[in-house]
């Protein structure tokens, strides 16, 4: 199988020319394929690596923070931001799936069978996001304050 380089659809061996876009293909090897899925592993692997980093470093700092404010002093709101944003940060970027269900599981009878939209994927990962902010901005301001 030959995958087209201009819109990455699956040809025949001995194709010439893609099926969907007509893009020459007659340099393309028969192996691209297996080519092509290690290099989005390999592409998926090192993005990993950076996002986990990155969640690693700012982890450190807020775990600091949070133990910084609370030796200060200690109340409910260091608390709220030490536990429950961080919880809903990893939910929303690593479990999209389990917020839908706590969501809708009383209004969905078939709630296994539905399939969550890539935008909603999208829009769970980036709310997740914006906690992680919000909890580390929330942490550092009782931490200056305190």
């Amino acid at each position: 199988m030959k995958i087209c380089p201009k819109c990455n659809s699956g040809n025949d061996a001995n194709a010439l020319q893609c099926k969907d876009c007509g893009c020459s293909i007659s340099k393309v090897s028969a192996n691209s394929l297996e080519d092509y899925i290690q290099q989005k592993e390999k592409k998926h692997r090192r993005k990993m690596l950076i996002q986990n980093t990155i969640l690693l470093i700012v982890g450190i700092f807020y775990i600091y923070f949070l133990i910084r404010g609370l030796q200060v002093e200690f109340s409910l709101e260091i608390l709220f931001a030490g536990i429950l944003l961080p919880f809903l940060a990893y939910m929303g970027i690593y479990r999209p799936r389990a917020i839908f269900v706590m969501n809708h599981f009383l209004t969905i009878d078939n709630i296994d069978d539905v399939e969550l939209s890539s935008l909603y994927v999208f829009c769970s990962k980036v709310g997740g996001y914006l906690c992680t902010i919000i909890a580390f901005a929330f942490v550092v301001a009782f931490y200056i304050m305190g």
